[in-house]
């Protein structure tokens, strides 16, 4: 390949590159436009049902070079930087930054997500109820968790933890909010 055909190729990167941010963009101005009417509404602004459906059409639609975990990773942080362009989602997790709950709040909502770092799984708690939080990572501590009565459990999972052992974790939100 020449110098001159990679300049070539490297200026239809370009011309992809603008579209697919003046596409990014317009997809952002119409997710804010979702959150103010589910704010309206009196709905949440996290919808994990609708998210795993967006994700598994967009996997079914891949007819390129993309794998799937790639598509995964680049539209959950596409959903993540759509959802806060309305408000920025505030996620409280037990523990400092390097945690399991920080990784499973990165994994669900994305680096557009506020973190809040709180003293284990009733420093979690605390926040949700106090409003600081809109949502809580815990991490599960065992086979049946118990959490205070106002809280309500929005989404179940696993993602890979320390050594390559599953963790399993619990979103939480407050009934109240």
């Amino acid at each position: 390949m020449s110098e001159k055909e990679l300049q070539l190729l490297r200026r239809e990167i370009d011309r992809i590159d603008a579209g697919i941010l003046s596409l990014l963009n317009r997809r952002t101005k119409t997710s804010a436009r979702i959150g103010a009417r589910k704010k309206r509404l009196g709905r949440a602004p996290y919808d994990p049902s609708r998210e795993k459906e967006i994700l598994a059409r967009l996997k079914s639609l891949n007819r390129g070079l993309l794998p799937a975990p790639a598509i995964d990773f680049i539209f959950g942080e596409i959903l993540s930087a759509c959802r806060s362009a309305f408000r920025p989602i505030r996620v409280a997790y037990p523990g400092p930054a390097p945690s399991p709950g920080r990784t499973a709040g990165i994994n669900n909502f994305g680096r557009s997500a506020r973190f809040l770092s709180c003293s284990g799984n009733p420093g979690v708690f605390r926040a949700l109820q106090a409003g600081r939080a809109d949502y809580g990572i815990v991490v599960a501590p065992g086979k049946k968790a118990v959490f205070p009565p106002d809280l309500t459990v929005v989404k179940k999972g696993t993602f890979p933890g320390r050594a390559g052992k599953k963790e399993k974790f619990i979103v939480l939100r407050a009934r109240s909010r």
